[in-house]
């Protein structure tokens, strides 16, 4: 099945433009996953009661090409197109009311074992195959993307606020992290089109974390890392 909501666009899902922001869109995204999972029971707090395992988001890519902004009104979609052995791809676009869609985005999730803090079979879940799975509505890939050199951005800890349910760094937090290594101008002058972010270990409250970037062209690739571990890598495209 498919899910479908209407969303008024929040005054906290926008950015200082007034335009819903690249943030407001992830935790939307979010948001509108964990929902659909929850019609049919395979939401976090099922699965962490049942088989002691949360979902987590390993990649995600979300694209803006046509604005949208406060007070608009949207209907969100959100639907399978993918089921591996390990992973589940879920589809999400926001439609305006002219019928254009303003986001489109592609999340890729795993269960993650919290007691052995391994990555467990989707057939382990009974997570359902039947009756689930249906074609994109847009043509959208992960893309492969190292991050090497750069300047660096910023250096701090984790702090409480970042942390979610599963006890660890909220996704949508480290493209804050990369958002707040920007600044309001290059919003302004260049336009944010969209973001992919890996996320490739997980980072805890008081975690410390450098953000490191590098520009090429019109997209500024950013690492995240902790420690001696690489947290995150992400890529933030402009349309300038």
């Amino acid at each position: 099945m498919k899910y479908s909501v209407q969303k008024t666009i929040s005054t906290s899902e926008t950015d200082f433009t007034g335009a819903l922001s690249l943030i407001g869109a992830a935790k939307i995204v979010q948001d509108v996953i964990c929902d659909y999972f929850a019609t049919f029971g395979f939401d976090n707090l099922s699965l962490r009661s049942k088989f002691g395992c949360v979902w987590v988001f390993t990649k995600n890519v979300i694209k803006t090409p046509l604005p949208c902004g406060w007070a608009k009104k949207l209907t969100i979609k959100t639907f399978v197109t993918r089921v591996s052995n390990v992973s589940v791809w879920v589809d999400t676009s926001f439609v305006r009311e002219d019928g254009e869609t303003a986001v489109y985005s592609r999340t890729e999730m795993c269960v993650l074992d919290l007691a052995k803090q391994c990555v467990r079979r989707i057939s382990d879940i009974n997570f359902p195959t039947e009756n689930i799975l249906f074609e994109p509505e847009q043509e959208l890939s992960f893309s492969r993307f190292n991050v090497e050199g750069g300047e660096l951005r910023s250096s701090f800890n984790v702090p409480p606020s970042a942390i979610d349910y599963s006890n660890h760094t909220n996704n949508v937090e480290y493209i804050r992290f990369c958002v707040d290594a920007t600044s309001c101008k290059e919003v302004v002058d260049r336009k944010i089109g969209g973001v992919e972010i890996h996320y490739l270990n997980q980072t805890r409250e008081g975690y410390p974390v450098t953000v490191f970037a590098k520009n090429e062209g019109n997209t500024t690739y950013f690492k995240i890392s902790s420690g001696n571990a690489v947290a995150a890598r992400c890529a933030i495209t402009f349309k300038n």
